[in-house]
Parts: C-alpha cells; sequence; structure tokens
C-alpha cells in the first residue's frame, strides 16, 4: 500500500492532469460476474478534483473528524473470511479469537473479520453450520448472541447469514469481494480455521511483501507437488490424464534440488523461499487456508463455479484451479504446510475439473513452475494496465495489480444439468435489493411483503445496521437469495458500497427502511428502462433534478413530462437524483469508483452521496434517470426514528448535509452550474430533448 503522503501527492498530480471535461471515459473491463472484474475503491475525484477555474481559492469542507468518533476502519491491510463455522459455539469463537487476535480482544476487534453461514433458514435445519438446531426463537438468538454480540465486536466485524448453500469458492468469492484489506485476505472454513495461526499468516504475508508476483499461498496441496511437506493428501489431482507432464517435472526438481545442494545452482540465502520451507506449485487444496494478494485475485476472477454446492459434495479443487490460472497470467502460488492438519478429512476426485487445462497450458505451468524456483522473486512478470487504460497515478492508488488480459475467466464452467437448474437461484438473480436498515421494526413485514411481489429472481441483502431485531429478520429470510448482513452501525454509504461488492447481480438497488414496494411492475419497468438506454447507469424512483433548463420533478414535485414506451412508465433523463430508492449497473458503479466515503464518517449519514453519483454519472459519459415507482414512502415514525431520533443527530445530519452540499458544488464547479456554462447540466438537457423527440439516446453529447 503507497503511503498516504504518496497518495495525496498522486491525487493533486490527477487532478492536475485532467482538465475540466476532456478524455473523461473510463475504457476497462467489462464485469462478467464470475468472470471478469474491474473495479477500484473510491473515484478518483476528490474534494476539487474537477475544479475547472484554477483561480479559485475555496476550498473543500474540512473533514468530518471520523478517526476520532471510531475504529472503523476504511482501509485495512489484512482480511480474514470464514465460512461454515463450527457446530460448538465456544470451540469456533476459542479458536477465532486465538487465530484473528491472539488471544487479545483488542488486537482481533481492530482485524477486518468477516464470518459467512450458510443454509441457514429458520425451521429448515441442514445439520451443518454455526446454528445447528433453528426452528426455535430463543435458541435461535442466544447463538446469535454468542457469535455477534459478544464475539464479533470489532467496528471492522460483519456476520452474514445465507440461506442458501453455497459452498466455500461462492462465500470465499463473496467475502473476498466484499472486504475492504487492500492487500490480502486469509480464507478458511471453520475446520481448517485453526491452521491459519498468527505465525502461518504472518509467514504467508512476509512470502508475498518479498515477491510481488505471489498471489496465492496455500496451506496444503495435492500429490507429489507438496514436496516441501511429509503429509500427503489422499485427494486427487483435477490435472487427471496429462499429470505425467507435472510429474516430469516435479522429477526435474528433485534434480534440480540435487545440483543446488552440490552448489551447481545458487539461490539467496535470504529466499523466504528457503527460509521458510514453501514450494512453488499450482497443486493447492481448499481444506487448508489460503492467502490471496486481494486485488490479483479480484481480476483473476475468482474461484470457479464449477458446481452447484451440496452437503458432502467436494469442494476441494477450486483452489488448485486458480493457482492454474495464476501461473498462466504470469503470477505465482506457493504451498506453506501449516503445522495442523485439517479436521474434517475432505476427499475429492479427480472428476470436478478433470481435462480443464490444455497441454500447452499443462507445458507451460510447469516451465513458470520451475524457472520461478531459480529466481529471488519479482522477476515474473506482472501484467501492467493495457496502454492508454489507465495511467500509473491512477492505478496505483489503492492497490497493486491491473486487469488479466485474457486470463480472469475461470477455466471450468459448470456442465451438468442439475448444477446449471439447481444454482439459478444463487448464481442468477435478475436483480439485488439492498435494504439498509436501522431500528424500524414495525416496518419489516410490509417491506418484505413488497419485495416478494416482484416476478423477477432477486437476491434480498438486508443489512442489519443497527444489529436489532435478529429474529424478526430471520424468519422472513427463508428464500434462496436471502441474505442478512449485520454490520456495527456504518450507515449508507460504507453499508450499500459493501452489499454492492458482496452481490452478485449486476443490477443493484437500494431500498430504504421506511419505503415500501408496492405492486409487481416496478422492477420490471427499471429493468427494462435499461434495456432500452444502454448508457443509462443511475436511475431513481422518487425524485430528481432535470437538465438544462432545470426544475424539480418526482414524488411532491413536477410531474414527469415524457414516458418510455418500452416500459410503459413515466421516465425522463435528470441530472442529480434524490434517492431512493436507486437503481445502478454494478459493473458501472464498480469501476467508476462506488459511493464517496469521504462523504461521510462511519455511523454518519451520507447526505447527498447520490448527488456526486449523479454527476460522476454524467462526467464519465454515462446517463442518469428518474421515473415513477409507485413506493410508499416515508413509512412508520421516519420523522422520530434513525438520524431524526434525538437533536443531536438531527444537528449531525445538517451538518453532514450542508457540508456535502458544498462539497459537491466545489467538486464540479464550471462543470454544473445553474446556466449554459454547466456542462453537466446542459449534457443532461440536451439528452433529455433527444428521448423527448424519440430518437435513440445512446449518444455521447
Amino acid at each position: 500500500m503507497l503511503p498516504r503522503t504518496k497518495i495525496i501527492i498522486l491525487t493533486f498530480v490527477c487532478a492536475f492532469l485532467v482538465n475540466a471535461f476532456s478524455s473523461t471515459i473510463l475504457h476497462v473491463t467489462a464485469l462478467d460476474v464470475e468472470g471478469c472484474l474491474t473495479y477500484r475503491w473510491q473515484p478518483r475525484e476528490k474534494p476539487g478534483f474537477h475544479v475547472s477555474n484554477s483561480s479559485i481559492q475555496r476550498t473543500p469542507k474540512p473533514p468530518l473528524g471520523c478517526e476520532k468518533l471510531r475504529k472503523y476502519k476504511d482501509e485495512v491491510e489484512v482480511g480474514y473470511v470464514v465460512v461454515d463455522p463450527l457446530h460448538d459455539t465456544n470451540e469456533f469463537v476459542t479458536e477465532l479469537k486465538a487465530v484473528v487476535g491472539g488471544n487479545d480482544e483488542r488486537a482481533m476487534e481492530e482485524k477486518e473479520l468477516i464470518v459467512i453461514i450458510e443454509d441457514e433458514a429458520p425451521g429448515k435445519p441442514s445439520g451443518g453450520g454455526l446454528l445447528h438446531s433453528l426452528g426455535e426463537k430463543a435458541h435461535d438468538e442466544k447463538r446469535h448472541a454468542e457469535i455477534w454480540t459478544n464475539t464479533l465486536k470489532g467496528d471492522n466485524h460483519y456476520l452474514v447469514y445465507s440461506s442458501s448453500v453455497l459452498g466455500r469458492a461462492r462465500s470465499w468469492n463473496r467475502g473476498a469481494t466484499m472486504a475492504h484489506a487492500a492487500k490480502y485476505v486469509v480464507l478458511t472454513t471453520g475446520h481448517s480455521l485453526h491452521a491459519a495461526t498468527p505465525d502461518w499468516v504472518a509467514n504467508a504475508i512476509s512470502l508475498m511483501e518479498e515477491r510481488k508476483s505471489m498471489v496465492l499461498v496455500g496451506g496444503r496441496a495435492y500429490g507429489k507437488l507438496m514436496a516441501s511437506s511429509d503429509k500427503k493428501s489422499s485427494s486427487g489431482s483435477w490435472f487427471g490424464r496429462k499429470r505425467n507432464l507435472l510429474e516430469e517435472m516435479d522429477e526435474e526438481d528433485e534434480e534440480d534440488e540435487e545440483e543446488r545442494e552440490d552448489g551447481v545452482t545458487q539461490r539467496s540465502d535470504g529466499s523466504s523461499m528457503e527460509r521458510l520451507g514453501a514450494t512453488f506449485t499450482p497443486g493447492l487444496s481448499s481444506d487448508a487456508p489460503v492467502v490471496v494478494r486481494r486485488q490479483a485475485f479480484v481480476n483473476l476472477g475468482r474461484f470457479a463455479r464449477t458446481m452447484c454446492p451440496k452437503k458432502g459434495a467436494c469442494q476441494g479443487n477450486v483452489v488448485e484451479e486458480l493457482a492454474a490460472r495464476a501461473w498462466l497470467a504470469g503470477y505465482e502460488t506457493a504451498l506453506l504446510p501449516t503445522d495442523k492438519d485439517t479436521k474434517e478429512e475432505v476427499s475429492c476426485s479427480e472428476t470436478l475439473t478433470n481435462d480443464v487445462l490444455s497441454s500447452t497450458d499443462i507445458e507451460t505451468i510447469a516451465r513458470r513452475v520451475k524457472g520461478a524456483s531459480s529466481v529471488d522473486g519479482n522477476d515474473l512478470p506482472v501484467v501492467p494496465f493495457p496502454s492508454g487504460e489507465e495511467d500509473e497515478t491512477a492505478a496505483n492508488l489503492w492497490f497493486d495489480y491491473a486487469p488479466i488480459q485474457g486470463k480472469c475467466r475461470p477455466l471450468a464452467e459448470p456442465e451438468d444439468a442439475w448444477t446449471v437448474e439447481n444454482c439459478k437461484e444463487i448464481d442468477d438473480a435478475d436483480s439485488a435489493l439492498m435494504i439498509q436498515y436501522y431500528k424500524r421494526p414495525k416496518n419489516i413485514n410490509e417491506i418484505i411483503k413488497g419485495v416478494r411481489l416482484v416476478p423477477e429472481k432477486v437476491e434480498v441483502i438486508i443489512i442489519n445496521d443497527s444489529e436489532s431485531d435478529h429474529w424478526l429478520w430471520r424468519k422472513q429470510l427463508d428464500r434462496p437469495g436471502d441474505f442478512l448482513i449485520y454490520m456495527h452501525n456504518n450507515h449508507e454509504i460504507r453499508a450499500y458500497n459493501r452489499a454492492s461488492l458482496f452481490a452478485n447481480s449486476n443490477m443493484l438497488v437500494t431500498l430504504q427502511d421506511d419505503d415500501v414496494p408496492t405492486g409487481t411492475k416496478w422492477l420490471t419497468q427499471a429493468l427494462a428502462l435499461f434495456e432500452s438506454h444502454p448508457k443509462l447507469t443511475f436511475l431513481s424512483g422518487y425524485r430528481a433534478r432535470g437538465g438544462f433548463p432545470g426544475g424539480n420533478y418526482g414524488l411532491g414535485r413536477g410531474k414527469i413530462p415524457t414516458t418510455d414506451k418500452k416500459a410503459n412508465v413515466p421516465f425522463m433523463f435528470a441530472y442529480k437524483l434524490v434517492a431512493g430508492p436507486l437503481f445502478y449497473r454494478r459493473d458501472v458503479f464498480m469501476r467508476t469508483g462506488m459511493f464517496m466515503l469521504l462523504f461521510s464518517c462511519a455511523g454518519d449519514p451520507g447526505i447527498h452521496f447520490e448527488y456526486e453519483y449523479s454527476l460522476r454519472t454524467w462526467y464519465y459519459e454515462y446517463q442518469a434517470g428518474l421515473y415513477t415507482c409507485n413506493f410508499k414512502h416515508h413509512v412508520g415514525d421516519w420523522k422520530s426514528s434513525g438520524t431524526r431520533a434525538s437533536k443531536e443527530k438531527e444537528a449531525r445530519r445538517r451538518l453532514v448535509g450542508v457540508r456535502n452540499s458544498q462539497n459537491v458544488r466545489f467538486m464540479y464547479k464550471g462543470l454544473a452550474g445553474g446556466g449554459k456554462e454547466g456542462k453537466l447540466l446542459v449534457r443532461a438537457g440536451a439528452i433529455q430533448k433527444i428521448f423527448a423527440s424519440g430518437k435513440p439516446t445512446n449518444v455521447v453529447i
């Protein structure tokens, strides 16, 4: 990670080099859910970035003093994702504290930790996971208190309940993408957690720090390739019939090792590979802890969804397949044997991903593994951003690695009919509906009832930011694709950003806990609007300000002047949107930086965050719009709850709102004014005029 001073310098350099309105389109790899994935944590925009008049002396409002309010961190170096905790809660909690915190409660609270409990729907005990016997309110809440209230107490701790069986690959994919760990994520299951000792994790990270091309380190491997460990797995290798090439390579490695012992080939005495007893290999297992370099993991396409998970099914080959992909992309992976074996042996057959590599691929991997063993690190190529796609300044603001050209799609895809059919509910949702919830229990039944009316297949992601009303939510979320995520009052910007990363669907919808969906058409109509207008990437169902010459439209404001014929709903292009609901394309959202964290502290409302993202949408030559969704808005006690629950909270809400309103005006000074000089305002008005005339809107103004 770059030092903060360098980030500040790079930000100013970027601001200096980019003028107010030129070369604004981001040419980046498109999102393919489990394939090619590219995103940045925060936009290149900072307060002042878009200012086009160099004589302006104003400065944006000062920071809100977030570090004094909370221990929450937007940037951490190492995160943990633990899937399928042990049945014995006390045993699991004890291991969690020992592994993540080194039995130091304060140290554990400072770490980023995501625990995912899968296949746990009330009344439908699966026989696996933390909450083994469900259906009783008291039992469910007692177990929840043991893991969440009493253990996961840190500001950067999260607990996820999934109503569906996800399996390791899908759970780790969601968890590691949701994490904010800037460098490394430790992936384990409940049964391998004890093997991820602080010393083992520290050694794995030390190895990866020394070798910048190292993107994955595992604690266990398959077959002959785990040469540095005496422990051999009984599991088969997915390389299958073409394995003989790797066996020949392994025999050559043994000869090379003898030569090295004779002094023929020398490696640096300070090499972490030698010192730690690590071995270069793609043959890694998921039955032990794995450490991944987070951005490279995401850009490589994450773990392959080779099967629909079910109890007792093999899940051990997914790490091996990703490791092979990493070597083909020019990176390294290694075995760093753990001192402890897994508690529950998992045996995998060779048939899961057998023969997904060509002979050429196998030979390439063998050659690169052998070549890596002869150098001291950092010699293998790190794939750069394609020419003209990103400059060095932007590429290094948060992470080290660029998209992997042509190597970001998993090599193995589901083929059997059972997998394809039964995994639709968890893999192929039409939309993800994300609700940020804070202490409005009387609205829960009505909101879920409204959500269930839509005919589309949806993920329902509840962010329980108040950590309250556990059973009310648990008994409602019992369908495939339902998730309940616990956070420690992160509030809307951070909650929606993390939920957007966690989701699988490319159409994301933010819902509020005082708005109730009505009818069956609102989502269908929104999806039709995005289909009709390919450059539309941000949509409100509430209110918005129109483009030049201006005007406020939507509920309680001016009537939307135009109708989209395909969606059969009032719709217009708009310049500045108001939440909610808000709809946005996940790929564009991720590549343009998501909602701006600088607009609030954790726990603060993000007033006007949608204003800024609306303007950013137009700045990058995408489009924003407004339609009529016919929700019931401001349901229940909204005037006396949430950020209006006390005079102090109301005052803080006003402070954040005024500050962010001024920041928006300053950031887009000269681009978003009230007249013809406001280029974004004019652009939005011009697109609306084209739409009103009946012409195609897929144009750049």
